[in-house]
């Protein structure tokens, strides 16, 4: 077996462990993205839900793994690469929704009592602007040495790596081709930035109580998740972009240590949501007999229990009904056009590139 894919390996089983955990990590009164009583899920019926969802995930997971063993020709590695991870989440896909399928004649009404804090929201970004502005300074300064060194680049540029890290495909040099990266990457640490600020002043579930700072919590660590995966943008694309100036130097190999160590940082803040559970339900979690909260979202605007769509809520982000995180709210017309933003930019910027 080729070493280059044992990466392609790990991830699609830790990918599979997750998705086998998700039924247990949602808000105790949302099953299967329907609003249920916090008791449901320990029933006959509940527990059927949850075996069939896991046993098809688990055929999902074990099945991509069986497609990675085609990508022994590198010819055809990353078509079959690519279909293997797809596969993962269409099975899994199909798994949630016929568990769903079981659960929604089992759907209640959550409480209409709503919780209201008057004083003012004071969170704030991880670590202020000075931290937020790293991962963009660091591209500012590979955009610099870039320009200065200008000469030194070969007169072909690398385009695309292999799953062993080698350059496959050059171009011939260009603004374009050198500073597109860079430019993409600028632009996703952007939107992701954008996301965290938008977290911050999202409607919360729990205000009051217990619960509250549990939620305030896991809203925390996703912010702080998001900028770890900035840093890690902007390290990658240096290190692609210096290794080509800074041939086997000590550069490259610190720029490998940093961005293996905020894989390990994205890891344990992975950890940290499951053990907090979505929204931090699993800190305080509902008292036995308690009526349903839900998530403050209605069943009847989540299309197929993954899509939110409510063009009366303002909101443009809420909490995900299944698994960990935050979803767009596609009735509000921001949602569109932050995706726009997402799809748009870097496919205008790749065809610049190509041409």
């Amino acid at each position: 077996m080729d070493p280059s894919l044992w990466p392609l390996y790990i991830v699609v089983a830790l990918v599979g462990l997750l998705f086998l955990l998700m039924p247990g990590l949602t808000r105790p009164d949302v099953f299967f993205a329907v609003t249920v009583a916090p008791a449901f899920r320990a029933t006959a019926e509940g527990r059927r839900a949850t075996a069939l969802y896991r046993a098809v995930s688990l055929a999902a997971s074990v099945f991509a793994l069986a497609v990675l063993s085609l990508t022994a020709q590198k010819d055809v590695r990353e078509p079959w690469a690519v279909a293997a991870l797809l596969l993962q989440v269409a099975g899994t896909t199909g798994g949630f929704l016929a568990a769903r399928q079981l659960v929604r004649p089992h759907a209640v009404q959550p409480a209409a009592t709503r919780e209201a804090v008057m004083a003012p929201a004071r969170a704030t970004l991880f670590g202020g602007w000075a931290l937020q502005a790293i991962p963009f300074l660091i591209l500012a300064a590979v955009v610099w040495v870039t320009a200065q060194h200008w000469a030194d680049l070969p007169a072909r540029v690398p385009v695309h790596w292999n799953f062993a890290g080698e350059a496959d495909r050059f171009v011939e040099k260009t603004p374009a081709a050198v500073f597109t990266p860079i430019v993409m990457a600028a632009v996703m640490c952007g939107l992701m930035l954008a996301t965290a600020m938008g977290l911050l002043r999202s409607r919360r579930v729990r205000t009051t109580g217990e619960a509250a700072p549990g939620e305030a919590s896991f809203r925390r660590i996703t912010t702080i998740a998001l900028l770890v995966a900035e840093l890690l943008i902007a390290l990658s694309v240096s290190r692609s972009s210096l290794r080509e100036i800074f041939p086997s130097s000590g550069l490259d190999r610190a720029l490998i240590v940093m961005t293996t160590g905020g894989l390990g940082v994205v890891v344990f803040l992975v950890l940290m949501m499951v053990r907090l559970g979505q929204g931090g339900s699993r800190r305080v979690p509902l008292a036995p007999g308690e009526a349903p909260v839900g998530d403050r979202t209605p069943d009847s605007s989540w299309i197929l229990g993954m899509l939110y769509v409510n063009h009366d809520d303002p909101a443009l982000f809420v909490e995900k009904r299944f698994g960990l995180g935050y979803t767009l709210n596609f009735g509000n017309p921001l949602a569109w056009v932050l995706m726009g933003l997402l799809v748009g930019i870097p496919v205008l910027l790749a065809m610049l590139r190509h041409h």
